[in-house]
């Protein structure tokens, strides 16, 4: 099994725990900001920390800022959208399903930014997924 591979089932288990754990805290009545700080503040911080004890530059190069910064903002808006979609939507679930259509988008930017390969049966697991997002919209 690819490194790669592990790394995105066990990202996948935790993303499913925070997007239920986001939606227990909407149900406890903190507020959708509220619960988005502490979901990156506290990870910041222990980010923060692992990278000083492994002696890692937290100083990017001045021509890296726009890409980083640009991370930072994509992030926000995408995170802060899906939390308010959580605290809102009838099931969790169909929120990250229809977040997980932007599996699509993905791919073909990948393809068209990084060169990255398209396969036929990667291809055609994308239009599933994307499908059945489409079906979760009625």
């Amino acid at each position: 099994m690819s490194l790669w591979y592990l790394y995105s089932v066990l990202s996948m288990v935790f993303g499913a725990a925070t997007v239920l754990a986001v939606k227990k805290a909407g149900a406890a009545g903190l507020s959708v900001n509220a619960t988005t700080l502490y979901l990156w503040g506290i990870p910041a911080v222990i980010l923060l920390g692992y990278m000083a004890s492994r002696g890692e530059n937290i100083v990017p190069a001045a021509q890296k800022i726009p890409i980083l910064a640009g991370v930072a903002v994509f992030s926000f808006l995408g995170g802060i959208l899906m939390n308010k979609a959580l605290y809102i939507a009838p099931n969790p679930g169909y929120v990250a399903a229809i977040v997980g259509a932007s599996t699509l988008f993905i791919v073909f930017a990948s393809w068209f930014f990084f060169a990255s390969e398209i396969t036929l049966i990667h291809l055609a697991g994308t239009l599933l997924i994307v499908g059945g997002v489409v079906l979760m919209g009625f």
